[in-house]
């Protein structure tokens, strides 16, 4: 089982590499700082909002994982990659299970990862917090849940997270329960923005992978291996390539207003090309398997 051994906020510690202030764009304009975090090799946002505190920092329409409306520029980006993203994810999950198989996706917004499954003829269930997005999934007919507690004691053939891991607040539980909710020999796939990237190293405090407050945890491959090491093992990785495009146009609007530069095409262009040598793309899908 996983376990890591409890640390008290003043035994965290942080560098100055890793010590930054990062404004939140979407909501507030506040700035919060990433620090170190030695239990979980990961940075963490703080000061770390609270439970009541963080959901209104979800209440944006330009919080696009939890909308579907696709009135801006860069929402109408968002859902064209969104499309192409979809279909490039049922094939990672077929690749490794025999569909159809029982699945869960979790934090999966309005469902959009569970109409393709749900296509493909697979068993789908969800979990999402979010009261708005939750009930258009469920309007759609899938079995959402809000609370972890709905699936406590099911398993699956495949779990996923589609950039949710670094969303979760009391992470070492949350790791405990995925190992318990993966049937044996089944499999976890986990998505995750990736600080180590060119991109996210060009924008610093503007790149929009660090979204804060809603990103409680930030992670670097380092980071994914501490975390699953003791309950399953990474088989794959995958590069999501339309990311970098992505966060970078909007880690550059962040930085200067600009909505029609063509830079962040150049930067995202640039990031992945460096990918292919030293493999930290803008984000990173991790493709793991359960220990016997």
């Amino acid at each position: 089982m996983f376990h890591v051994k409890p640390e008290s906020q003043k035994q965290i510690k942080h560098s100055e590499v890793h010590l930054r202030r990062v404004k939140d764009h979407l909501v507030s304009g506040e700035e919060f700082s990433l620090v170190h975090n030695k239990q979980f090799n990961a940075l963490a946002t703080a000061p770390k909002p609270s439970l009541v505190e963080i959901a209104g920092y979800y209440e944006s329409d330009e919080y696009l994982s939890h909308s579907d409306q696709h009135r801006s520029f860069f929402s109408r980006i968002y859902a064209l990659v969104r499309g192409v993203n979809l279909r490039t994810k049922k094939k990672w999950v077929e690749d490794h299970v025999n569909a159809p198989g029982r699945l869960l996706d979790v934090g999966t917004g309005v469902g959009h990862f569970l109409d393709v499954m749900r296509a493909g003829r697979w068993n789908v269930q969800g979990i999402e917090v979010g009261d708005r997005p939750r009930a258009i999934a469920q309007a759609k007919g899938h079995v959402v849940h809000a609370q972890w507690a709905g699936v406590l004691g099911e398993k699956y053939d495949a779990v996923t997270l589609w950039h949710v891991l670094e969303h979760l607040d009391d992470l070492e539980s949350r790791i405990a329960d995925l190992g318990s909710l993966v049937d044996e020999n089944g499999f976890l796939i986990v998505a995750v923005p990736n600080y180590r990237s060119f991109d996210a190293r060009h924008y610093k405090a503007f790149w929009a992978g660090y979204d804060v407050p809603r990103h409680l945890w930030h992670f670097e491959q380092a980071s994914m291996h501490h975390l699953f090491v003791d309950q399953f093992d990474l088989i794959d990785k995958k590069f999501m390539w339309f990311d970098s495009f992505y966060v970078s146009y909007l880690s550059h609007y962040y930085k200067t207003n600009n909505k029609r530069s063509v830079t962040p095409f150049f930067v995202a262009l640039w990031s992945n090309l460096r990918t292919l040598w030293d493999g930290e793309c803008s984000s990173i899908a991790y493709i793991y398997q359960k220990k016997p």
